[in-house]
């Protein structure tokens, strides 16, 4: 998921004129799911590290990361205590 969101970023910052709703429409998602995972583009990076290595607490899935996503904060540590790293 999360190279997901940075994936998607990338594609915003460098094309202006595109929206979410375009790369929505373009990949068949809700805009309100791809607005949720461009979310993730903003983890800390010892987050995303732990999930790519695989090193994610047990209850952290990809499901359970999406669903938490829509309270994420910009605090790194307030992200860790939300997704059970601290």
């Amino acid at each position: 998921m999360p190279a997901r969101a940075h994936e998607t970023r990338a594609r915003l910052v460098e094309n202006p004129v595109l929206s979410v709703h375009d790369l929505a429409r373009e990949q068949d998602l809700s805009a309100a799911h791809l607005y949720m995972v461009l979310r993730l583009a903003f983890l800390a990076p010892d987050i995303v590290a732990a999930i790519v290595e695989g090193r994610q607490p047990a209850q952290l899935s990809a499901k359970t990361l999406m669903r938490r996503a829509a309270h994420l904060a910009a605090d790194w540590s307030e992200q860790r205590k939300l997704l059970g790293f601290a």
